[in-house]
């Protein structure tokens, strides 16, 4: 995130921007991605109270938006992956079922 940006809506400066990066390794909080990789690391925040979590890279934080932010809606995409994924029921790439 450009600095000038994360003063003008959250009041950071350059150098609180620098102490979270370096703070967090300069990877992301989610999958520890570097802040390199393309897209680099953005400003991950609650959209209720505007507090600022940390940084994370652009896919973690659109799958977070993507989930509305609710760990609860979180924790069943969780489950459905693992659930679906130990099922001896199996759909090939085509759509049709197969036994696993």
């Amino acid at each position: 995130m450009k600095w000038v940006l994360a003063y003008r809506r959250f009041g950071l400066t350059k150098e609180t921007l620098r102490d979270l990066y370096e703070k967090q390794n300069g990877i992301c909080a989610i999958c520890f991605r570097s802040g390199t990789d393309k897209g680099g690391l953005v400003l991950d925040h609650d959209h209720k109270t505007n507090k600022i979590r940390g940084l994370l890279c652009y896919n973690c934080n659109i799958g977070l938006g993507h989930f509305k932010d609710d760990p609860a809606l979180l924790e069943l995409a969780k489950q459905y992956l693992s659930l679906r994924s130990d099922s001896s029921l199996a759909i090939d790439h085509l759509g049709s079922a197969k036994e696993a």
